[in-house]
């Protein structure tokens, strides 16, 4: 996804909320073929952003403020909330209102 929609802004952020050492993030992401950028301090982000589970996607506007959240991995939902956000047309076409 992070690549489909990068031409249109789409920046993707991975974050570490264990704090876990670099060596161990970048062997994580080498052995899940992760190639976007992977935040270490996480705990402090998690903090920030009121983590209550993980995974945890968030969607973030270019000021940074949070457009959409959501606890777990539901595949299609998060690829439905990147469309929308991404292509708001597309999201208010279908009706969407996750």
């Amino acid at each position: 996804m992070a690549s489909t929609y990068a031409a249109k802004g789409l920046v993707v952020l991975g974050v570490n909320c264990y704090n876990e050492p670099k060596s161990g993030v970048a062997d994580f992401a080498k052995s899940n073929k992760l190639t976007h950028v992977l935040l270490l301090d996480g705990k402090s982000v998690a903090m920030r952003y009121g983590l209550t589970g993980i995974p945890a996607t968030f969607w973030l506007d270019g000021q940074g403020v949070v457009q959409a959240a959501e606890v777990g991995f539901d595949l299609p939902a998060l690829e439905e909330n990147t469309r929308r956000l991404v292509e708001p047309a597309a999201g208010a076409a279908n009706g969407s209102k996750r």
